[in-house]
């Protein structure tokens, strides 16, 4: 059955089963139409040819609307057609379109676990699951703007470090969505984050001194020659924690040198196979030591988890604030002892660069950051220069 007649909303209502599909076209509107089904379904539709002359149907919606309401859409969607566009295969492509959880999936797959340590990868997971995907899993990527950034951390005010690294995240699929063709432009570039208080803490001598004398008199020698380590050396904890004897080469020696493999380095270094750090002869003298008086000695981890020889020590959090505790030094952490080394180096004269290399930086903006001067140190450069001005008169 199909037929035409001026649609009114007494005459749709009027439209009964036949047992087959129908249509019913409007003499008002060319193209708008209801349709029947056989299970008795009504709904409005819009006829219509593309410009290459291929035929398209697209559901208006159901006969709940009103004829009025349909004729509006119709005639609406017959200025689209006549200007060449295609409503139908635009509506298509808006309901096939990626959302946000695609491209978490995507980002997470094809960037993330290639390019990312276990650790930054399970973060990256965390931030999705209790901050992103509550509020955009569901949004399609090319309808997420600069607004709903800017919404969605208004409303994590109150906890500024976690709407920054949800921010940072974020931003990021971004980038790997314009990378990819999936949009052009990344909204978090309009936004900003909140400001942070950076945490600067570093040791002085006597601070040292007593951080080191609270080592010596701690029950778990394991994690106390670790902090000893961390001090003389700047290394990440996680590098210390996975140090295989394998890695050190000439110990016998004042000077050896420690072959960090790229599997245990961070960041940039990455790109390097073998990082290569030079160790002090204190640093070599503690190792020695150590491999002699190590209480649960193990073939390959330098210092080995006392409970499983054959695994690296996982964590020695307890011992540290033990350590820290007794040395009145509760407010410092473990990375602030990287951030020692390489005060102690530039207030002892060494240049940024050879610290920087020390540290594995790849650029000396990154050690800048670490190097804290004394008073000291300032006063020492003021009076060179000064004294050296002050020579300028005597020429």
């Amino acid at each position: 059955m199909s037929n035409k007649l001026k649609l009114t909303n007494t005459n749709v209502r009027a439209l009964v089963t036949t047992g087959q599909d129908y249509k019913v076209w409007d003499t008002e509107v060319s193209g708008l139409h209801v349709r029947v089904t056989k299970a008795g379904s009504k709904s409005f539709a819009f006829f219509y040819r593309t410009a290459d002359g291929r035929q398209r149907s697209i559901r208006i919606g159901k006969t709940t609307m009103t004829v009025t309401e349909a004729r509006e859409r119709a005639r609406a969607l017959r200025v689209q057609v006549d200007q060449g566009e295609d409503p139908s295969q635009e509506r298509k492509g808006r309901l096939t379109a990626p959302t946000m959880a695609d491209l978490w999936d995507a980002y997470l797959e094809q960037h993330a676990k290639p390019n990312k340590k276990p650790r930054s990868i399970a973060e990256d997971e965390r931030l999705w699951r209790m901050h992103l995907s509550p509020r955009f899993a569901k949004e399609k990527v090319a309808n997420v703007g600069v607004a709903e950034v800017r919404t969605m951390m208004s409303k994590m005010r109150d906890t500024p470090g976690a709407a920054n690294r949800s921010f940072a995240l974020l931003s990021m699929m971004f980038t790997f969505a314009i990378q990819n063709e999936w949009r052009e432009i990344n909204p978090c570039r309009a936004v900003k984050k909140y400001p942070e208080n950076q945490i600067e803490r570093y040791l002085s001598a006597e601070e040292a001194e007593r951080l080191l004398a609270s080592c010596d008199a701690d029950e778990n020698q394991t994690a106390a020659r670790i902090v000893e380590f961390l001090v003389l050396t700047g290394a990440r904890k996680s590098e210390v924690f996975s140090m295989e004897w394998q890695h050190l080469q000439g110990l016998s020696s004042d000077t050896p040198t420690w072959l960090i493999p790229s599997g245990q380095q961070k960041g940039e270094r990455l790109k390097r196979k073998v990082f290569s750090r030079q160790l002090s002869p204190e640093a070599a003298d503690l190792l020695r030591r150590w491999k002699r008086e190590c209480p649960t000695p193990s073939v390959r981890y330098v210092f080995p988890s006392p409970r499983k020889p054959d695994q690296p020590v996982p964590c020695i959090k307890g011992a540290w604030d033990r350590i820290r505790r007794r040395a009145n030094l509760n407010d410092v952490r473990i990375h602030d002892l990287r951030h020692s080394f390489a005060s102690f180096a530039v207030n002892n004269g060494e240049p940024l660069y050879a610290v920087g290399g020390a540290l594995g930086h790849k650029d000396v903006k990154t050690t800048q950051r670490y190097a804290h001067l004394t008073d000291e140190t300032v006063r020492g450069v003021a009076s060179g220069v000064g004294a050296l001005v002050g020579s300028f008169r005597g020429r």
